[in-house]
C-alpha cells in the first residue's frame, strides 16, 4: 500500500502549465527512474545525472508523449526543478554548501554544467525509494503517474 503522503505528493506535483496541459517531464523522470532501479541500474538511493537517466527518460518520453507535444524532451529540466518536490534531495559535491544548491539558480534552471559542478546526486525519500524498488509498489506508483499526468 502507498502511504497517502506520497499519494498526495505525486497527484500534486509542482509542474509547468502550457495550455492547460501540465508539462510532462517530473512524471517521465520518475518513470524513468523507476525503470532503472527495476534493471538494477540504481540499486542504493542516488541519482546521478547520468547517460543511462538520460536514456531511460527519452526511452519514456517517446513512449508517453506525443510526437506534436508542444513539450520537448529534456531531462536535466526536470531534474533540476524536482528540487522543488519534498521528497527529492540534493546531495552536493563536497566543499559545495547546501545554501549554495538552493540559491544556485534563484528560481530559474541551473545548466548542466553548473548542477554538475555543485550536484554530487540527488536523493528520494527513503521509504518512496523503498517503494520503487519493490514490485508492486513501482507498479502502483506508475499506474498513478501514468493516469495522472500522461
Amino acid at each position: 500500500i502507498i502511504p497517502q503522503f506520497y499519494v498526495e505528493a505525486l497527484l500534486n506535483l509542482k509542474v509547468h502549465y502550457t495550455s492547460g496541459k501540465p508539462a510532462p517531464h517530473k512524471a517521465i523522470l520518475l518513470l524513468a527512474i523507476s525503470d532503472l532501479i527495476e534493471s538494477g541500474v540504481i540499486s542504493k538511493n542516488e541519482i546521478g545525472m547520468t547517460e543511462a537517466l538520460k536514456v531511460a527518460f527519452e526511452d519514456r518520453w517517446n513512449k508517453h508523449v506525443p510526437k506534436d507535444s508542444q513539450y520537448k524532451s529534456a531531462v536535466w529540466t526536470p531534474y533540476w526543478h524536482m528540487g522543488y518536490e519534498e521528497f527529492w534531495h540534493f546531495v552536493p559535491l563536497d566543499g559545495v554548501s547546501e545554501a549554495t544548491i538552493a540559491n544556485l539558480a534563484a528560481g530559474h534552471t541551473a545548466s548542466i554544467g553548473k548542477m554538475k559542478s555543485h550536484i554530487k546526486y540527488s536523493t528520494l525519500d527513503d521509504e518512496l525509494f523503498r517503494l520503487l524498488s519493490d514490485n508492486v509498489g513501482r507498479i502502483k506508483l506508475r499506474e498513478l503517474l501514468i493516469n495522472t499526468w500522461l
